[in-house]
């Protein structure tokens, strides 16, 4: 598979300074394409950031869920604590 990785990484910084900005937020991909990408990106793109910042520990996906944008269940994440390998 391929990345782009200055957008790959410009995606995930975006994303981790969102969380960071927002500590105790949970978030789908679905709405930070809109929150943070204004809709302009592909969601598989902000899927593949959000499962990058998951394997280095900046994210955790937690079991909780909302109704994504096709009425479909989709999990929620929040920022890692710091320090701890969850």
């Amino acid at each position: 598979m391929y990345y782009n990785t200055t957008k790959s990484t410009s995606q995930d910084h975006q994303i981790l300074q969102f969380f960071k900005a927002n500590p105790r937020q949970l978030a789908s991909p679905s709405q930070l394409l809109g929150l943070v990408f204004s809709n302009t990106v592909p969601v598989t793109s902000v899927r593949r950031s959000f499962a990058d910042l998951t394997a280095a520990a900046k994210l955790v996906k937690t079991d909780q869920q909302m109704v994504g944008p096709h009425h479909r269940p989709e999990y929620l994440w929040r920022l890692a604590l710091e320090g701890n390998n969850e």
